[in-house]
């Protein structure tokens, strides 16, 4: 959202773009960007009836891990998020990660963002497994 005061109103009133997603309540005059509120136009994916029917088949699922494979190498190379890069590299999804290792997803979310200082010894131990790398390798990810 950009924001500029406008001095047609002397500096007080607030003329706001909003940005794709979001679209503005109804304003009575004279409110100012403080007072108005935002709500979001879709909150829902929209259908993926044909996504799904694509995974479904084999070239879908072949298409899918190549995509992956792809994200994964692009971020491998520029050293980015390291774990996710192993995550995908194996073809695993956030929630797949989670049930082999039996940690929340907010959680993991936390830890492929780096937002976790210090990790257990169980934790990485489960990530190595799941992920069917030694516990050396899950832990040169995180230094």
């Amino acid at each position: 959202m950009s924001i500029l005061a406008s001095p047609a109103y002397g500096g007080t009133k607030i003329m706001a773009t909003v940005h794709s997603g979001f679209a503005p309540a109804p304003v009575a005059l004279g409110t100012t960007l403080a007072q108005q509120a935002f709500a979001p136009v879709c909150t829902s994916r929209p259908p993926t009836r044909r996504r799904d029917a694509l995974l479904n088949t084999h070239a879908g699922q072949d298409l899918n891990r190549r995509a992956l494979s792809d994200v994964a190498a692009a971020l491998g190379a520029h050293r980015l998020a390291p774990l996710v890069a192993l995550r995908l590299r194996k073809g695993l999804s956030q929630k797949q990660l989670c049930e082999r290792t039996g940690l929340l997803q907010p959680h993991l979310s936390r830890l492929e963002n780096g937002k976790v200082p210090q990790q257990d010894v169980l934790t990485l131990k489960s990530l190595a497994d799941a992920l069917e790398v030694t516990l050396d390798d899950v832990a040169g990810l995180f230094r």
